[in-house]
């Protein structure tokens, strides 16, 4: 794209890069008008984002809109009077038309030269695969970018499009009559609809839009034939001579009406900015206070028939469409799509990732590592550990305990928080039932806090690390680097918070457990299969370490997906082996029963999706003990069922009843994460691309000017906090304060202590935050409150926050703490 100003020009480079346009820069700048002007005219070269040596972000519609109406900006401070002409060639006519139409029509635009330019990408798309019977040829309606030129010019009403085709000379457009990549006729389509626009006004200005077809003329070589250059020679001297514009007219609210704006843009003056923030807090206070809408009856059936629930088809049965964490996010996303706030842009944005923040790589890795950690948790190891610590542990109760906080600090360190909530949480609800503590209120809350303060320690540990480490280009090694220090010093001071201030009553954490005769050895189903896949798990973060610190710039979900799918071929070479065998005592003896044969198979719990209520065909208890259960634990006391805490699930495929290992392991993965994930990054882009996260950096840079680093480390700790409460979990606070930070970060350029002490406190906040007020601070909370309602452990949410206050404040205080006595100590580069 050409802009003239003060008889100069500037190319904004397209689908090649500006030296590809030299030869045209020459005839341009060179005596093409120059005879016929004051002054001569120059050339200036502008690549949008991801062309040549521009920024490397992900190309969009939005993106270039943005980049461009940059340079139009500062066109405007340094040539205030000057008359400006846009020329785009191949899809740069389709981005000078789409900027002109989202331009107001007191912008300084003079002319309008549009070169060989489709129509829209879909129709490219038809024209490039013109068979029916191929499917390439019905994938155009399915692009993001469609660059819809024809569309503009057909509805446009009020813009500085409109201006410029009213106006001498109004639009040029020139197609090559031999052109091999975009047909002729689009351009005879494009100068129809500038036509219609024109004479629909009562009193037409000089001839209206012109189209120029060059003869014997390729896509690229038009400039090369006397006709174009006499074509644009008559055309742009008109521009320079006819002074049928005021003067006086400025680049006022040079910012596209109908394309979202710049992250770097703080203005949220229209209704789409004030609908868009509506709706994401709707969509927040929704994932707080989940409800159920009742279905009409009539839908049992159909419903049984697809969940394969078969209680749906009883008389009184009634089922419900829940409005939680994860449809609420989605439908808001949907809602402001079909509004026109955002656009596919955005929603792609939002799932392909952009600034740094890669959500599909985030949940790709995530759910990887998700995997490989339950599929670890199946073989019963961890089960393993926390019975054999409980065994070392002796007859102390003060001293089990401690060994129990450590143990699920070190384990949730390594593997994460999920597989230490998904089977600590079912372990302790056995082990203080059998050992006739209750409540088990001391026991749990050491486990859920300590689980979510060691997943702060490593980027593979938690989501929310993924998008910080991800969005600020941090190596894995030097994540960990900064947290570690934080994170053990917030795990010491916590201890004796829980010891002798919550809990210190001997009801709580008796004298004395006597576990003598507990054997670990029959919580472990699979032996082989923990060694394989501790393995499997250590190699792979620490490839990802080593791949991160040694600027591999390799994938993140290059490793673990791989690692994943290994671990699941294990699996199923496992059951495999495991089923033949059974065959062979079958041909011999009498079978097992389906219970027993999934029993001896895999070592995990089934439990219900995540945020789902529990029901009880889903799942069994470990043991129905007495109430006047006694304090001593015995081997004889664990059943074997207790080891695995499952039962086959009933299932009309044979497959599921082959396979229950990798089956166990995929239903406990927590699918709901994808939904909520993608669709809180789609709205946070969408609130970025009206403005809000502009006005969230001006007020976060505004306080961080006022209270220096300490503020900027105990703001961002206690805002990230506060959000994860009503923010959609620790996650969408994640999102938000990430892409603020990026805005404050480039547009305020704070020093580099401050940078760094903002980014380590919202990743120990977003950490933290899991154990503060509400259990949908995090997905986490979400699990484990689950867990315990089906062991019959009732957690109350006012319970919750007054327990965690005190827990939240000192780990906060101390972490925080910790983080700027390492900035000044050590300053960062």
């Amino acid at each position: 794209m050409m802009v003239l100003f003060q008889r100069k020009i500037i190319y904004m480079g397209n689908a090649g890069n500006p030296l590809h346009r030299i030869p045209k820069f020459r005839l341009l700048a060179g005596k093409l008008i120059v005879d016929n002007l004051e002054r001569e005219v120059q050339v200036i070269a502008v690549a949008p984002r991801s062309y040549w040596t521009s920024t490397k972000t992900s190309p969009s519609e939005a993106g270039f809109l943005s980049d461009y109406t940059a340079v139009l900006e500062w066109i405007s401070n340094a040539y205030p009077n000057s008359p400006v002409v846009l020329y785009g060639h191949s899809i740069g006519g389709s981005i000078a038309v789409k900027l002109l139409a989202s331009l107001p029509a007191s912008t300084r635009v003079r002319g309008l030269v549009v070169e060989n330019a489709f129509t829209s990408v879909p129709a490219m798309v038809r024209t490039v695969y013109p068979s029916k019977w191929l499917p390439y040829y019905y994938l155009g309606p399915l692009v993001f970018d469609k660059w819809d030129a024809l569309s503009t010019l057909s509805h446009e009403r009020s813009s500085a499009l409109r201006n410029v085709i009213l106006h001498p000379p109004s639009i040029l457009i020139i197609n090559s009559e031999n052109d091999e990549l975009v047909p002729a006729e689009m351009g005879r389509e494009m100068f129809d609809a500038a036509s219609f626009v024109y004479h629909g006004l009562s009193k037409p200005l000089g001839t209206g839009p012109r189209r120029v077809l060059i003869p014997g003329a390729l896509h690229d070589d038009a400039f090369t034939k006397r006709q174009w250059k006499d074509e644009m020679r008559a055309y742009l001297t008109k521009v320079a001579t006819v002074d049928t514009y005021r003067q006086s007219a400025v680049f006022d609210g040079l910012r596209p009406r109908a394309q979202p704006q710049s992250d770097r843009g703080a203005h949220v003056n229209n209704w789409r900015s004030i609908l868009t923030i509506i709706v994401f807090l709707v969509a927040n206070i929704l994932v707080i206070a989940p409800f159920r809408i009742p279905l009409p009856r009539f839908l049992n059936k159909p419903l049984s028939i697809i969940l394969f629930r078969k209680s749906l088809n009883e008389p009184h049965a009634r089922s419900y469409f829940p409005v939680n964490y994860v449809s609420a996010p989605v439908f808001g996303v949907f809602f402001l799509w079909a509004a026109q706030c955002i656009d596919g842009t955005i929603v792609r944005n939002g799932i392909v990732g952009t600034n740094g923040i890669k959500p599909l790589d985030i949940m790709a890795l995530f759910i990887s590592l998700a995997y490989i950690a339950i599929a670890l948790d199946a073989t019963g190891l961890l089960r393993f550990l926390a019975f054999w610590v409980v065994r070392k542990g002796g007859s102390s109760g003060p001293r089990l305990y401690l060994l129990l906080y450590v143990f699920f600090f070190v384990f949730g360190v390594i593997v994460g928080n999920d597989p230490i909530i998904l089977s600590g949480t079912a372990f302790l609800a056995y082990l203080t039932r059998v050992a006739g503590i209750a409540p088990p209120t001391a026991w749990i809350f050491a486990q859920f806090c300590a689980a979510n303060i060691a997943s702060a320690v490593l980027v593979s540990s938690n989501p929310t690390n993924l998008v910080v480490a991800g969005g600020f280009e941090i190596s894995f090694l030097v994540f960990t680097a900064n947290l570690v220090l934080p994170v053990f010093a917030s795990a010491i001071a916590v201890y004796p918070v829980l010891r002798w201030y919550l809990f210190r009553s001997e009801g709580l954490i008796p004298a004395s457990i006597s576990a003598q005769d507990l054997d670990p050895q029959a919580a472990l189903v699979d032996s082989h299969g923990a060694i394989f896949g501790s393995t499997l798990m250590i190699t792979t973060l620490l490839v990802l370490v080593g791949t991160s610190a040694g600027g591999l710039h390799v994938e993140v979900w290059m490793i673990t997906v791989p690692a994943a799918i290994i671990m699941f071929l294990r699996d199923v070479s496992h059951d495999i082996h495991a089923h033949r065998r059974k065959s062979e005592i079958k041909s011999r003896s009498n079978p097992c029963s389906p219970i027993e044969e999934h029993q001896h198979h895999s070592g995990g719990p089934i439990p219900v999706d995540v945020g789902e209520t529990p029901r009880e065909s889903d799942n069994i208890e470990l043991a129905r003990f007495p109430s006047e259960a006694t304090r001593r634990v015995s081997h004889g006391s664990i059943p074997k069922a207790a080891a695995s805490e499952s039962v086959a699930p009933k299932s009309p495929f044979i497959w599921v009843r082959r396979f229950p290992t990798p089956i166990t392991t995929l239903r406990r993965l927590p699918y709901p994460l994808l939904p909520f994930a993608f669709a809180m990054f789609i709205l946070v882009q969408g609130l970025a691309s009206t403005g809000w996260i502009a006005v969230f950096a001006g007020w976060w840079a505004a306080w961080a000017r006022a209270s220096g680093l300490l503020g900027i480390v105990g703001g961002m700790g206690f805002i990230s906090v506060c959000l994860c409460n009503v923010c959609g979990t620790n996650i969408g606070a994640t999102i938000l304060l990430a892409r603020v930070i990026q805005v404050w970060t480039e547009v305020h350029s704070p020093s580099v202590r401050s940078r760094h002490g903002a980014i380590y406190a919202l990743a120990i906040g977003s950490n933290y935050g899991a154990f503060s007020t509400v259990f949908s601070a995090s997905l986490a909370g979400l699990l484990w409150r689950d867990i315990l309602r089906q062991k019959g452990i009732i957690v109350k949410r006012s319970e919750f926050a007054k327990l965690n206050l005190a827990l939240i404040f000192v780990s906060m205080l101390v972490g925080c703490s910790v983080l700027i006595a390492q900035i000044y100590v050590r300053p960062p580069t």
